[in-house]
């Protein structure tokens, strides 16, 4: 998470590259796990050239509660 006060940098992007670029430098491919509603962490990922890729999740809540969210997004392989 990037701090309120150093948002709007592209610095959230630049680390996402960095780290995704050595990833699939030593693995072939990087992906990872988003809430579809955080929109500003989706804008970081799609900005470090990132595709999106929703998918199904089951989610446990407090008190026993379940749902589905859809989220997801990966280098596009």
């Amino acid at each position: 998470m990037t701090r309120p006060e150093a948002r709007g940098r592209g610095l959230g992007a630049a680390v996402s590259r960095f780290v995704v670029a050595a990833l699939v430098r030593e693995h072939g491919r990087a992906a990872l796990m988003v809430d579809a509603d955080n929109t500003a962490a989706v804008a970081a990922y799609r900005r470090a050239g990132m595709s999106g890729r929703l998918f199904g999740a089951a989610v446990a809540r407090a008190g026993g509660a379940r749902g589905r969210r859809n989220a997801g997004v990966g280098d596009g392989s």
